[in-house]
């Protein structure tokens, strides 16, 4: 998935900020649970966090998905990019 830098460079700028706070969506609550679960399944083989971030952004999701399907988030975020970046 070929994103243009000047959209990666953007979107890594707008990340330099950081608000936490508690997720109330029981779709995002449940998407966070599955990550956190496959995390800790992972981290005996996957030490790199790139690779792990790859790996786990396959995970299908119900927070990133429709109310019908679960969706892929490093599809959505190429697709959300690709529509949004220029």
């Amino acid at each position: 998935m070929n994103i243009p830098m000047d959209i990666v460079n953007r979107e890594l700028a707008q990340m330099q900020s950081l608000l936490i706070a508690p997720a109330t969506n029981r779709r995002v609550l449940g998407s966070m649970n599955e990550l956190a679960f496959h995390l800790g399944m992972r981290q005996e083989q996957i030490s790199d966090p790139i690779e792990m971030a790859v790996s786990l952004s396959g995970i299908p999701m119900s927070a990133v998905g429709s109310k019908s399907r679960y969706g892929i988030p490093r599809d959505v975020a190429h697709s959300l990019l690709v529509s949004h970046g220029h």
